[in-house]
């Protein structure tokens, strides 16, 4: 597989790289495009290793997104490992960087930006908002102790009101520019809820998963991580018995 075949860089980033370079900012820029490139790398690679679909990663001004084709249950510490290994590739490409700085290759004023750039994408990588590498292990922890149609809904109401925070609370202009930029993606996030718990029923009525049994009252209070016995006219029947006679019902309305 090409692996940057995968890559597809937004209209969005390719304006900002224009803004940049007329006022004086290019190579903040260029580097921070350099960095997420190497953080989203990190995903696609242990993604890969771990036997996951890739769709495509799209690189925008905050950082870099990453879409793959997987079944929505899959094991929860698979995904744990991929969202965080584009920030130890990050990790490891700065001390790469700095090993080649402690040669003098590098300009004490390029270190420096490296050094922020560095600093400021991780920890804005890891706040928990969806689709930020944050948000994603905040709800894959949520996954473990919530449903899945709540945890979704929860991680993304969560990203929307500590997004508006964040905006009037930090006091760096390129970080509010980046916050609001995100800001759509969480809005898809959010219009993508039903979605995804319909795809999640579907799965889970084509397909046998094997995890521990969990018994339930509500399809709603289905667990990505549980098989359910579903309460269904005063007996408890398995999932797939129960969803074959939503999906058929629903297909005879």
């Amino acid at each position: 597989m090409n692996l940057l075949n995968k890559i597809y860089i937004s209209n969005i980033t390719y304006i900002i790289l224009l803004i940049s370079l007329l006022a004086g900012y290019f190579e903040y820029i260029f580097l921070l495009l350099i960095f997420i490139i190497i953080h989203e790398f990190g995903h696609l690679i242990i993604a890969s290793l771990l036997g996951f679909n890739i769709d495509k990663i799209i690189i925008y001004p905050f950082g870099g997104l990453t879409k793959f084709n997987i079944k929505i249950s899959e094991s929860i510490l698979k995904e744990f490992i991929v969202a965080i290994s584009g920030a130890l590739f990050q990790i490891l490409f700065y001390l790469f960087l700095k090993t080649i700085y402690s040669y003098n290759y590098i300009s004490f004023i390029t270190f420096e930006k490296i050094k922020i750039i560095n600093t400021y994408l991780l920890l804005f990588n890891f706040l928990p908002i969806v689709p930020l590498d944050g948000g994603r292990i905040f709800n894959l922890l949520l996954y473990i102790f919530l449903p899945f149609k709540l945890s979704n809904k929860l991680i993304t109401l969560f990203s929307i009101f500590l997004s508006i925070l964040l905006v009037f609370l930090i006091n760096n202009n390129l970080l509010v520019i980046m916050i609001l930029l995100l800001l759509k993606n969480i809005y898809i996030e959010y219009k993508m809820i039903d979605f995804k718990n319909n795809k999640f029923l579907l799965e889970r009525y084509l397909g046998d998963f094997y995890f521990k049994i969990k018994f339930i009252n509500d399809i709603d209070k289905m667990y990505k991580n549980k098989v359910h016995k579903i309460k269904y006219e005063d007996i408890y029947i398995n999932e797939k018995e129960y969803l074959s006679k939503k999906f058929d019902l629903k297909a005879h309305l």
